[in-house]
Formats: C-alpha cells, structure tokens, sequence
C-alpha cells in the first residue's frame, strides 16, 4: 500500500524586494506655474505704475495749466460725456473765457451752468480741489486724469469716492476766432429770451452781454463734481 506524501511548500524566495521608482518629476508643469506668476506679477506691476502715473499731483496740475496757458486756443468746442456712479453729456463752445453755446444731455441749457464745465474751471477749481482733498489725513477722494500732452486740458478724469468711480471722457477741438455760430447747417431761430438766443439746439449768448454780468455768474453746485467737492 503506498502512501500519499503531502506536497512541499516551495522555499520562500530570499531575494529583496524591487526598490520603489519615485514618480517622475513633472518639469513642464512647474515651468507652466513659473510662467503663469510671472505673468500676473507684470500684469499687476504695469496696473499699478499706469494708476501712479496718472494720479493728479501738484506738479503735474501745475504743467498741465502752464500748457494751457501757453496754447489754449482763443475759441474751442468741448464734448464731455460722463459716466459710472453718474452719467451725462455736455456740449459746449468757449470764447476767451466766456461760454457761448451750451447744452446738456442734447439740450439747450443755461449758459451758467457751462462755465462749470470749461477747461479753465476744471484747472483752476475742480481738479485743484481734488488735489487739495487728496492731501487731507483721510482722503475722502481719489483722482486720476490724463492731460492733453500738447493743450493740457484733462482728456480722462477718473474720480473715485466711497467705492464709487466717475469717469469723464473730455474731447476738446479747436475753433477758428471768426466763427460766430456752432458748426452746424441748420438754420438760426430768431426767437430771443433771457438776453439770448437759440441757433441750432444751442443757447447762445447775446453779444450784448456786459462782462460784470459774466463776472457775477456763479458756477452751478447741482452737477456732480460740484456737490462731490463738499464732500
């Protein structure tokens, strides 16, 4: 009778485990994280130096008046449009220092209220204003504007006050001295009222008006950046 002898249990093997490979290193995926903090690092480099750079100082408040001195022309038609926590559009036609035509949002509109809107107001009041609120212990304003490089006349004003921003687009052209009327084809009216006339949309100022009367004519504080200025 034969017996069945169990099978043997083959030997353990004794030869060590393979070595674990680390994973391989991802270069281009590092590089691609390189490149990308680089590129928001210039990006908010270059926001930051345009902000600095266009943030209204004295000094260049200063040059931008004595560029304007030196070659505002004698006529000169104004279009502002604003826009942001407030909007509007103005037109108007400046002789010397005197509004002329003036209307608002498409409008006639007091001759008054466009002294307020003349480059020389924004240089000599606004703007300066604006510099001197700036200066205070506790801004209650931040402005930015872009100066015409030849007129100096602020062709981008940004203001901003309580997270609120106000931007005004000004775009100023040039007038020959004999022009009397707004360019325009459209005929005259011959209404008068107020010591003025109407010519095409636009009020126009009698050429009967006394300068004391121009002199004695207040700026209106019911626009925008009049009220914010007394803030």
């Amino acid at each position: 009778m034969h017996m069945v002898q169990p099978l043997s249990e083959p030997a353990a093997s004794t030869s060590p485990p393979p070595p674990v490979q680390p994973p391989p290193i991802r270069w281009w995926f590092w590089t691609l994280v390189f490149l990308l903090v680089i590129t928001c690092a210039a990006i908010v480099t270059m926001i930051v130096w345009h902000q600095s750079r266009l943030a209204l100082t004295r000094d260049r408040l200063d040059a931008a008046r004595l560029r304007w001195l030196e070659n505002r022309p004698e006529r000169y038609q104004l279009e502002i449009q604003v826009a942001g926590a407030t909007t509007g559009h103005y037109e108007l036609i400046v002789d010397g220092k005197e509004v002329v035509a003036f209307k608002m949002n498409g409008q006639p509109a007091d001759l008054a209220k466009g002294r307020f809107w003349t480059v020389d107001n924004f240089l000599e009041e606004i703007l300066l204003r604006e510099w001197e609120a700036m200066r205070q212990p506790q801004p209650t304003c931040f402005a930015q504007v872009e100066f015409d490089e030849h007129y100096g006349y602020p062709r981008n004003y940004i203001r901003t006050a309580q997270s609120r921003s106000t931007k005004t687009l000004i775009e100023m052209k040039p007038l020959p001295k004999n022009t009397l009327q707004p360019p325009t084809s459209a005929p005259a009216h011959k209404g008068m009222r107020l010591n003025t006339h109407r010519t095409s949309g636009f009020r126009i100022a009698a050429h009967g008006r006394s300068d004391e009367t121009a002199k004695s004519t207040n700026y209106p504080q019911t626009d925008y950046l009049a009220s914010s200025l007394h803030m």
